[in-house]
This record gives C-alpha cells, sequence and structure tokens, in this order.
C-alpha cells in the first residue's frame, strides 16, 4: 500500500543542492506560465519536480495529435481536452498539495494585469502564432520590477534564453518592438536575436522555419530534445531567480545551447543576424 503523500518526503533528494531556506522560497513563490505547448507544458512539470507547488497557468487551446512529438501532456488519451486542465491533474499527480490558478482564455489585454499580480515569476511559452503577445506579457512584468523569463525557446536542436527583469531594458526596447506591430514583425525580430547564425543556420536549410506571411503558414520543426533542454534551462533560471543562488541572466545577454554542434554562447549580448 503506498504510504500517504508528503512533500518533505517526495523532494528529499532536492536538499544538498537546495538548503532548507531554498525550499521556503521555493515553496512559497507562484510561478506564472503563459502556453501549455511543447515550452510550457514541460517547464511546469519540471518545476513542479523541482518542488514548486504554486502556479498559474494560461492556455485556451486543447491536445490535438500533433502535439504528441513534443508537449509534456499530449497524449491519446488527452486529445481534445483543454490543456489547462491535463496540466493541472498531471502536476496533481506528482504534488496533490499543488495550488493551481487557471487562466482558460489564455493571457490578453484583459488578462495579462491580473496574470502578472498574482504571480512572483513569469514565464512566456505562449505560441508563436501569437508572438503579438510577447511584448505585452513581459512588458507587464518589467513594469511591476519582476523578472520574467524570455523562452528557453527551441531552435533547431537547440535552445536560447534570456530574462527580462529590473535592470534590463524592457522586452520591447531589447527587441525593437514599435507599437502596433503585429505577429509577424514581432516574430521575425525575435527570431533575429535570438537565433545567431553560428548555431542552426550551421545545418538547417534557408527554407526550414521560415517565417511566412500569413503567418499560419509557418511550420516550425522542433523536437522533444530541444524541449527537454528548454525546460531544463527555465527552470534552474526560475530555481535561481526564486532561490537568489546567482544573479540572473538578463538581457542584453543571450544563453544559447546547441546539441548538434556542442555549442554553448552567453556572454555579453549575443550575435544575431542583420535584418
Amino acid at each position: 500500500m503506498a504510504s500517504a503523500f508528503t512533500y518533505e518526503e517526495a523532494f528529499d533528494r532536492n536538499l544538498g543542492l537546495l538548503d532548507a531556506e531554498d525550499v521556503a522560497r521555493v515553496r512559497s513563490a507562484r510561478i506564472g506560465i503563459a502556453g501549455l505547448g511543447g515550452c510550457g507544458s514541460n517547464h511546469l512539470l519540471t518545476l513542479a519536480r523541482m518542488g514548486f507547488e504554486r502556479f498559474a497557468i494560461a492556455d485556451p487551446d486543447t491536445f490535438e495529435q500533433a502535439n504528441l512529438n513534443r508537449q509534456a501532456g499530449a497524449t491519446v488519451s488527452a486529445l481534445g481536452q483543454p490543456k489547462v486542465d491535463v496540466m493541472t491533474r498531471m502536476v496533481k499527480d506528482i504534488n496533490p498539495a499543488a495550488d493551481i490558478t487557471l487562466f482558460r482564455r489564455g493571457i490578453d489585454g484583459n488578462s495579462v494585469k491580473d496574470f502578472a499580480d498574482s504571480t512572483d515569476v513569469g514565464i512566456n511559452a505562449i505560441d508563436f502564432f501569437r508572438a503579438d503577445l510577447y511584448p505585452l506579457f513581459h512588458d507587464t512584468y518589467h513594469l511591476q520590477g519582476k523578472h520574467s523569463v524570455v523562452g528557453a525557446s527551441p531552435f533547431g536542436f537547440g535552445a536560447a534564453m534570456t530574462v527580462i527583469g529590473p535592470g534590463s531594458p524592457s522586452f520591447s526596447e531589447f527587441f525593437g518592438i514599435t507599437e502596433g506591430e503585429g505577429a509577424d514583425e514581432v516574430l521575425l525580430k525575435f527570431v533575429d536575436r535570438m537565433t545567431p547564425e553560428k548555431f542552426t543556420r550551421h545545418y538547417l536549410e534557408p527554407q526550414v522555419n521560415a517565417i511566412r506571411s500569413p503567418l499560419r503558414d509557418t511550420r516550425i520543426s522542433s523536437s522533444a530534445a530541444a524541449l527537454q533542454l528548454c525546460a531544463a534551462m527555465t527552470a534552474a533560471e526560475v530555481l535561481f531567480i526564486v532561490t537568489g543562488r546567482r544573479k540572473p541572466s538578463l538581457a542584453p545577454r543571450i544563453l544559447q545551447v546547441d546539441l548538434l554542434l556542442q555549442s554553448l554562447s552567453g556572454a555579453g549580448e549575443a550575435e544575431h543576424r542583420p535584418s
């Protein structure tokens, strides 16, 4: 017969890496994850297994077959079900005491302030089709003096991540976003800065992951390996922000890792392709 769940036993292996004060900070922090696709679903489960137990999650979509190759909640039995419901069940199977607030309509101009108000750290895992929401999400956190993680986003067999927060430029400033730009324009600027040519462009043909207009005609290739890397990078960064174990990787610094090329870049402002 299984023993009754206790937080201390379930997350005992965190001790040694984390001390008692770290654990207390982890348990009290509320993490906001906007988007529960390939990135967000993996971020959520990784953070839950690291001992975080207070979340706000936002996604208006349901799971479909095209999600099966990379999204943590995507199983045949979950097809057609709301992502927020499936992921809530999965987190509570890890930690029955988890406290999760659901934003079923996702993030928009009406909900973003409430989402940021209710959380200590934000993670942008919003679908790239809604890249127009990226500045709104991060700039809301920036105005509140809170940290928000940009990515980690998968690119080829790698990932890239930066953090907007106190002491950094805002998302709009860093990516050169002007008011009124649509998802296509925002995504082009986002990809240009986050993916330096020396990484994925070495092994991806130019037409792969090309951003097309209309944006819905764009097909971004991604693998479970890259998304697991994204989850590891994001969860570790959130842990360090919450515990203060080291300073966050604030913009203009971008951390980039590519598993195929075995390449790492993270010093200063990352190289980016010319427009």
